[in-house]
């Protein structure tokens, strides 16, 4: 086995972030928040909801597509992710990861009744590759992924004083560990808390510039402070469409789009110069073999039939440019 060494760099990525808190203390709309920051005005965001459409009670106040996931099964989370992905959505929310964990750990309780009685040490070995899956999923996603995690909760005794001055105590809600595997939340590149005061608190981050930092209502300008520093970093140099893919044998449709791209008959469609090369890559293998999309140069795609997935992105990035202008 050949190993390689380099000199280390801080390269473009997308945010993997965890914001964990009880009931009340703001999740959901500290998420929408900080995605419209990260996605800018003309970036969409889509929330993948396990709480009943209650995200939609924001829907006056931040504009978000809304997929609900009424099975909170890991596959059920993973395809709507990736579907997410396919439709070139700059940040995905996920509210609640919680709800995976409920399902991760029923199924650790259907594997020791299906061994009748066997051990939960047992049952793990075959639900933690299930959790695996998830966690990979969501860390690998080539667009920015914003998780929620609900806390447990408990009451803590509080001393405060009263109009009189007189020193009394009283009950207050307080999150202590998220509802998550312990030390699952540490796969993410930033863990932070939110209190009943909705102050944000980060309790791990990979970006140094945070380490200490607590925001009072944390602001879509927070969002966009973090994607510009992601973004400041350097590039990444591989093709925007992996040279694997690209090299399978062509289908029927494939080379009457190519066929159409000699005559001058093909459908051009350019990719967004925002979008990653997982992106690219993603969306890129999905047409190839629904429509016969081939790849002229570049980010540029072309086929012998209109592509309704382009021909809405052509859409935006129209409206985008008439709206800048």
């Amino acid at each position: 086995m050949t190993i390689q060494i380099r000199k280390a760099e801080r390269k473009q990525r997308k945010l993997k972030a965890a914001l964990v808190g009880p009931s009340g203390s703001g999740k959901t709309y500290t998420a929408l928040e900080l995605a419209r920051g990260l996605a800018g005005e003309s970036g969409r965001v889509l929330l993948l909801d396990t709480e009943n459409s209650s995200s939609e009670l924001y829907a006056d106040q931040h504009e978000f597509d809304i997929a609900n996931l009424t099975d909170t099964s890991v596959k059920s989370y993973i395809a709507a992710l990736k579907e997410g992905e396919r439709l070139g959505y700059s940040v995905v929310v996920i509210d609640s990861l919680s709800h995976a964990w409920e399902y991760l750990l029923e199924e650790v309780d259907n594997e020791q009744k299906r061994n009748r009685g066997g051990n939960s040490f047992a049952a793990w070995k075959n639900v933690t590759p299930i959790y695996r899956e998830l966690v990979d999923a969501i860390v690998r996603a080539g667009c920015h992924v914003i998780t929620t995690m609900r806390a447990k909760t408990d009451y803590v005794m509080e001393e405060f004083t009263d109009s009189s001055g007189k020193t009394r105590t009283k009950p207050v809600k307080v999150g202590l560990a998220p509802v998550f595997r312990q030390g699952g939340e540490y796969e993410f590149d930033l863990v932070a808390t939110l209190d009943h005061e909705h102050n944000f608190i980060p309790e791990k981050t990979r970006l140094a510039w945070m380490t200490g930092l607590v925001v009072k209502n944390p602001s879509r300008e927070l969002g966009a402070k973090i994607g510009q520093w992601l973004s400041a970093a350097k590039e990444e140099t591989k093709p925007v469409i992996e040279p694997k893919t690209a090299a399978k044998e062509e289908s029927e449709a494939e080379k009457t789009s190519r066929d159409a791209l000699s005559t001058g008959d093909a459908f051009l469609y350019t990719l967004p110069a925002g979008w990653s090369a997982a992106q690219c890559a993603t969306l890129f293998g999905v047409l190839r073999s629904q429509y016969g999309v081939i790849r002229v140069e570049g980010r540029t795609l072309a086929c012998f039939q209109p592509v309704p997935e382009l021909e809405e992105l052509k859409t935006l990035e129209t409206t985008s440019r008439e709206a800048q202008a």
